[in-house]
């Protein structure tokens, strides 16, 4: 089929899903989606029965496909992944035989994709009674609807939240436990007893608000602010206490600290509000599982004659701008960190961006410490330990550009930096940096390699017992060896 449209538009779009499939599919772009889809988009499109959140790899503008179905929504204000990191994917994909999607969903923080669930509906017209009596269903069945009126007597009688009506298939599967389950429902819908609808559920992880209070702008003059407070105090002392409260803290505190510390009440606040005198909006709140880490001053490097060799070698080489990768031959104690950190300091100094790889056992708050001592708010922690939302919230800023450093496990090498000049890969022997237990299996440190090269950028592999590949790597001048023979203490 050949389209007749614009011809400098993309019609259709080719996407990959989050599944163990090795290919992608062919969607329409809708109208209102032609003139913003790029690659790197996230979207939702239906899949089967389902609804999917997908990749968009590639758009073209003609297909020999016919009885396409379109792309339902575009989930992202701008792609969510660079063609930069596109293209590692790619590799990724093809170097390790793996199914792109899943490369692709495995550079994004988990929960924040949508699909569809379905959800049986009972048929408004039957209750306990009249569903005991029918004498064409199954005894299996029967239990289907049971289970489903009770679930609907429930929420009609409960008021904390409104009624949704009817189950998951897979909240019905957990409560029956029943073979044939599928068979089932759809016997019953046949028959007209229940409707099974698609739903989209939530994303897991979300952006995390709090209402946050501020005095409006026309009450900020002290000798209002006063008067008003003076008139407050006989008829409404809580309400004068919040007043009071803003004059030692003008820029204002979220609602929740803020009742605590005056002791006064919601309505003490809304009366305020309703007046003019107070604005409540909500405000992003970072998630930071280092927030209370306290931060020591670090001593200043002084590099021994080895390390002022290694140092110079590596900051050449980041200056001129070319790929090159450093096997840093180091023994335990030899100041190979050190050596890092300096290297750091001249990327940064170019206004590029460095990842710092660190098996998972080895990322203690101590090396965290050390980073952030030296750097700062620059850098941004990746790892298993952190929940769901502090790695989404850090996912994001790192996006926003307001990290320039990232440390992490092997996941750590999908962050999305833009303009990476240095990739340093720690203990570079280490197994853990092989993805073993599910797909994508990959190897950080050989991706790691990949994507100094795309990036024109450095890798160092340091360790003091380096692996067989890198070490023959090296003696093959596929890579620089650099060495520290002595302690530095």
């Amino acid at each position: 089929m050949t389209s007749m449209k614009n011809p400098d538009t993309s019609h259709y779009a080719e996407i990959v899903f989050p599944l163990p499939i090795d290919h992608s599919f062919t969607y329409l772009i809708p109208p209102q989606f032609s003139t913003i889809l790029k690659p790197g988009f996230r979207v939702l499109a239906p899949f089967g029965r389902r609804k999917l959140t997908g990749f968009v790899v590639k758009l073209k503008q003609q297909t020999d496909l016919t009885d396409l179905k379109e792309i339902e929504d575009v989930l992202d204000e701008e792609p969510i992944f660079s063609p930069e990191l596109l293209q590692l994917t790619e590799w990724i994909s093809k170097y390790y035989l793996a199914p792109r999607g899943e490369v692709l969903n495995a550079a994004l923080p988990a929960g924040i994709n949508l699909e569809s669930k379905r959800r049986v509906i009972l048929s408004s017209d039957l209750d306990t009674e009249t569903i005991s009596q029918l004498q064409d269903i199954s005894e299996n069945q029967r239990k289907i609807l049971l289970l489903l009126a009770r679930q609907t007597l429930v929420e009609s009688t409960s008021h904390k939240k409104p009624p949704r009506g009817g189950l998951h298939v897979h909240q019905l599967q957990k409560k029956l436990g029943t073979t044939n389950l599928y068979h089932n429902l759809t016997v019953l819908r046949q028959k007209g007893y229940v409707d099974i609808q698609s739903v989209i559920s939530r994303p897991k992880v979300r952006i995390k608000t709090r209402k946050y209070v501020e005095l409006s702008s026309a009450w900020q003059v002290p000798e209002r602010l006063n008067a008003e407070i003076e008139n407050l105090l006989k008829k409404h002392p809580r309400q004068a206490e919040i007043l009071k409260f803003f004059q030692q803290h003008p820029e204002g505190d979220f609602q929740n600290d803020l009742l605590r510390k005056t002791n006064a009440s919601l309505s003490s606040l809304n009366a305020l509000q309703k007046r003019g005198i107070i604005q409540i909006h909500t405000r992003e709140v970072m998630r930071d599982y280092y927030a209370n880490q306290a931060i020591e001053q670090p001593p200043s490097l002084i590099l021994n004659p080895d390390q002022q060799r290694v140092v110079q070698e590596i900051c050449e080489a980041i200056e001129k701008g070319q790929y090159q990768t450093f096997l840093l031959y180091g023994v335990t104690g030899s100041g190979k960190t050190q050596v890092y950190i300096t290297a750091i300091s001249q990327v940064l100094e170019c206004g590029k961006t460095a990842i710092v790889l660190v098996p998972e056992i080895s990322l203690t708050s101590q090396i965290v410490g050390r980073f952030k001592g030296y750097f700062q708010d620059k850098v941004a922690v990746l790892h298993s330990r952190m929940s769901a939302g502090e790695r989404y919230d850090s996912w994001r800023k790192i996006r926003q550009g307001e990290f320039k450093i990232v440390i992490g496990p092997r996941s750590a090498i999908f962050a999305p930096l833009q303009n990476i000049g240095l990739i340093v890969v720690d203990e570079e022997q280490e197994a853990s940096y092989k993805q073993y237990d599910s797909s994508p299996r990959y190897h950080a440190r050989d991706v790691a390699v990949m994507r100094a090269k795309i990036n024109n950028a450095v890798a160092v592999l340091g360790s003091a017992t380096p692996s067989v590949e890198s070490y023959y790597n090296a003696e093959r001048k596929k890579y620089t060896l650099l060495s520290l023979p002595s302690r530095i203490d």
